[in-house]
């Protein structure tokens, strides 16, 4: 009987701290999080350089639940947002962006915050330019069917225009 009290009493204890540390994540997890969502940053950036915004939204979460906000305080909805960007691509001929420093926060083993600073042109098909710098956005990355998507993001930065050369 006090054997299997004491078995008993070992297996609850092994089982409490099982799922106490499944809940937390080791320095090696953390990292390999922040390495996956980093790769997500880059290929979204990589997307709108090649005038691909189907491609950069394929890593936005396609939910009435998704928010972004802009500079000027605007919100937009996830189709929204979608349509914005096509139309950005359509109008450039190129668009160009550096990152500065891009920092990551895991906050839980599905959710990441990523603090992105660099900066921006966009050159436009009437020969006008568009120029962030700096420009920073706040990304909230969710892991979604196996997937890092973005969930909510907010963009701000100093915004330059500058007009086509007459000829």
């Amino acid at each position: 009987m006090r054997s299997n009290i004491l078995v008993c009493a070992l297996l609850v204890f092994s089982f409490g701290c099982t799922s106490q540390r499944s809940g937390q994540l080791t320095q090696q997890e953390t990292d390999q999080i922040k390495k996956d969502v980093q790769l997500v940053v880059d290929n979204i950036i990589d997307k709108f350089q090649k005038l691909d915004a189907e491609g950069a939204m394929q890593h936005y979460w396609n939910s009435s639940d998704f928010i972004a906000f802009a500079g000027d305080g605007s919100r937009s909805d996830y189709q929204t947002d979608k349509k914005l960007a096509i139309d950005a691509v359509n109008t450039a001929s190129s668009m160009e962006y550096l990152t500065v420093r891009a920092d990551f926060t895991v906050l839980a083993r599905d959710l990441v915050l990523c603090a992105w600073l660099g900066k921006g042109s966009i050159v436009l098909k009437s020969g006008g330019k568009a120029v962030y710098d700096p420009y920073a956005v706040t990304f909230v990355f969710k892991q979604i069917d196996g997937q890092w998507k973005v969930i909510h993001y907010h963009d701000s930065g100093t915004y330059k225009s500058e007009k086509a050369a007459k000829k």
